[in-house]
C-alpha cells in the first residue's frame, strides 16, 4: 500500500494501488488518464487529512454545528475522527483470490490491539451481503475465501464466535454451513483451552440442535473447567445443565399424552399417536448427563486431594457450592488421609506462593470470637444458603452473562460466590505488609473446615503453614487431643524442612504442650 495513490471526491476515499514506482517516469505501458479506475472506494463521511498506514487508520476532521436558542448564535467545532480500513483492504486482496498475499497484508498488523475487530468487520460484512442470496455456495464466493483466509491466525474462533453473537440467529445456520460446524469449533476450543469462546459457541449449539447434544456438549467443557480449575466457568455450567434437565422435564409434562397407552385425542375426536412427543423424548436427554455432573464433581474433589491442592478444592467447594465438610467427614479415610507429610507441607508452600518462615509468626491480638465473625469460606463450604445472601462484594457473573442470552437459565437463581471478610485477624503476615491478607483467611477457613470434619492430618499441616499454635495445641494435647497421635507424623514433617521457623515451632508448641501436661498432672 505504500506503492498507492489516495484520492478524496467528497463522498469517500479512492486507492490505486501499485501505481508509483520508484522511476521518475511514467512507464510507457500505462492507459490514458480517462481510463483509469480506481481499485477500490471506500466511503467516508469526514475529510480526511492523512493516512496511518502502520496503524491502518484515515484520520481527519469533521464540522459539527450547534445552535444555541439563547443568544440567537450557530456555533461549529471541528472534531477528530478516525476510520479503520484494515478490513476494506483485506476483502479487496481476497476479492481477487490471493488469499496467500492476504494473510501475508494482513500479518503485518497482528500487533495491533483491535486487529481482532478488523477480522470480524469483514466477517461480519461479507455475512450481511452473501445471505441475502445464500452466494456463499456459489462459486467465487467471498465468505468460504474468508472463513479460510481466517484460519491462518490463531484467535480465529473467536473472532467467528463473536461475528456469529452479532448476526441474526436466523443466519446462525447458514454462516456455520459456510465456516464450519460449531459442534467441531466447539471441540477445537476445548482442544485449545479457550473455555470463554467454547462457552460462546455452546450458546449457539444450544439454539442450533437438541438439548441433548448441547447438554452433553455442557458436560465436556465442565470436565474441561475443572481441569484447568476455571471454577467459576464450572459453577455457570452447573447451572447450564441443570437448567436444561428441567427444561426437558417440564416439556415432557406439558406435552404428555392424555391416556397411559400413549394415544392422545385429535381436534376432531379422533385419536392418534403422539410421535412427535416420542421422538423428542428420544432426542432429549434422559437426565443420565445431569447424574454424571454429580459424579464429576464428586470425582474431582478426590482429584484434587490426591493431589494436595486444597486451595484448589477450597476455590471448588465455595464457587460450587460443594459440602466439603460433609465430604471430608467421609474421606477423611480414603483420598483425605496424608500419606507424604513433608510434601504435603511443601506442596502448601507451592500453592501459596510462601517461601519457608524464618521464624514462628504470632498473632499480635487475640482472636475474633466466632460469633463476631462475618461470614467465611467455611461458612460458604457448610452452609451454601449462606453464600447466597446479596452484598456489594458479590463477584460478577460473566460466564452467566454469557449463558443467559440462550434463554434456558430464566428463573433458575444462582449461588452467590464467597465474600471475602474485611475483618480477619492475619495469621500470616507479609514481611513488608501490615495489611489483611487474603490468603490466611482461605487457610483459616481450610483449618476450621478440616477440624470440624475431623481431618486432622491436613488440619495439622494447614495449622503449622499457618503458624496457629493455639490449633496445634488443642489437636496435639495429650490428655483429650484428637490428634495426639499424629505428633510424631507432624514432628518429623516439619523437622525434614531444615527450616528454622519450622524448627522454631516445633520447639513452642512441645513446650507449651509439656507446660500444660505438667499443670493438668500436678
Amino acid at each position: 500500500m505504500h506503492h498507492s495513490i489516495w484520492a478524496f471526491d467528497g463522498s469517500g476515499v479512492k486507492i490505486w494501488a501499485n501505481v508509483v514506482t520508484d522511476g521518475a517516469t511514467p512507464p510507457p505501458s500505462w492507459p490514458a488518464a480517462a481510463k483509469w479506475q480506481e481499485d477500490f472506494k471506500m466511503d467516508l463521511d469526514f475529510y480526511p487529512l492523512t493516512v496511518m498506514m502502520h496503524r491502518s487508520i484515515i484520520m481527519g476532521i469533521e464540522q459539527r454545528m450547534s445552535l444555541k436558542s439563547s443568544v440567537q448564535c450557530t456555533f461549529y467545532k471541528l472534531e477528530t475522527m478516525t476510520h479503520l480500513y484494515l478490513h476494506t483492504i483485506i476483502r479487496h486482496i481476497l476479492s481477487r483470490g490471493m488469499e496467500e498475499e492476504a494473510v501475508a497484508f494482513a500479518a503485518g498488523f497482528r500487533h495491533l490491539q483491535y486487529f481482532g475487530h478488523s477480522l470480524e468487520m469483514l466477517l461480519h460484512q461479507v455475512l450481511e451481503e452473501e445471505a441475502e442470496t445464500y452466494a456463499g455456495f456459489s462459486k467465487g464466493a467471498l465468505l468460504p475465501c474468508i472463513a479460510r483466509f481466517l484460519e491462518a491466525f490463531p484467535h480465529h474462533l473467536d473472532v467467528i464466535v463473536r461475528c456469529a453473537r452479532k448476526t441474526e440467529v436466523a443466519l446462525w445456520e447458514y454462516f456455520f454451513s459456510i465456516v464450519g460446524d460449531a459442534k467441531e469449533l466447539f471441540s477445537q476450543c476445548l482442544q485449545s483451552g479457550t473455555l470463554d469462546t467454547a462457552t460462546s459457541y455452546l450458546i449457539i449449539i444450544q439454539t442450533l440442535e437438541p438439548a441433548s447434544i448441547s447438554s452433553k456438549l455442557a458436560v465436556q467443557l465442565l470436565e474441561r473447567a475443572f481441569e484447568m480449575e476455571d471454577f467459576e466457568t464450572g459453577k455457570e455450567l452447573v447451572r447450564f445443565v441443570t437448567s436444561i434437565n428441567d427444561g426437558i422435564h417440564r416439556q415432557e409434562q406439558l406435552h404428555s399424552p392424555t391416556t397411559g397407552n400413549g394415544i392422545g385425542t385429535t381436534k376432531d375426536g379422533g385419536t392418534a399417536t403422539d410421535k412427535t412427543n416420542v421422538e423428542n423424548h428420544a432426542r432429549a436427554s434422559d437426565g443420565t448427563d445431569f447424574f454424571y455432573v454429580e459424579v464429576l464433581i464428586s470425582k474431582h474433589a478426590r482429584t484434587l486431594m490426591a493431589r494436595q491442592r486444597v486451595r484448589a478444592l477450597a476455590r471448588f467447594a465455595t464457587q460450587l457450592s460443594f459440602p466439603l465438610i460433609a465430604w471430608l467427614k467421609k474421606e477423611r479415610n480414603r483420598s483425605a488421609m496424608v500419606d507424604d507429610w513433608h510434601g504435603a507441607l511443601m506442596s502448601l508452600h507451592e500453592q501459596f506462593e510462601r517461601p519457608l518462615p524464618h521464624e514462628v509468626i504470632t498473632p499480635s491480638a487475640p482472636r475474633t470470637p466466632p460469633s463476631a465473625r462475618k461470614p467465611s469460606a467455611a461458612n460458604a463450604m457448610t452452609n451454601p444458603a449462606a453464600s447466597a445472601a446479596p452484598g456489594p462484594s458479590s463477584l460478577p457473573l460473566s460466564v452467566a452473562a454469557r449463558l443467559e442470552p440462550a434463554g434456558t437459565l430464566d428463573g433458575h437463581s444462582s449461588r452467590a460466590p464467597l465474600r471475602k471478610r474485611a475483618n480477619t485477624l492475619p495469621l500470616i503476615r507479609p514481611p513488608d505488609s501490615g495489611a489483611v491478607s487474603d490468603e490466611a483467611e482461605e487457610v483459616q477457613a481450610m483449618i476450621r473446615a478440616t477440624r470440624e470434619a475431623d481431618c486432622w492430618d491436613w488440619c495439622l499441616m494447614l495449622a503449622s503453614f499457618a503458624m496457629d499454635v493455639p490449633t496445634l495445641l488443642a489437636a496435639l494435647s495429650e490428655d483429650d487431643g484428637p490428634a495426639a497421635g499424629l505428633r510424631m507424623k507432624w514432628r518429623a514433617a516439619l523437622l525434614s524442612t531444615n527450616c528454622r521457623g519450622y524448627q522454631q515451632l516445633v520447639h513452642v508448641v512441645e513446650s507449651k504442650l509439656l507446660d500444660l501436661s505438667t499443670r493438668t498432672h500436678a
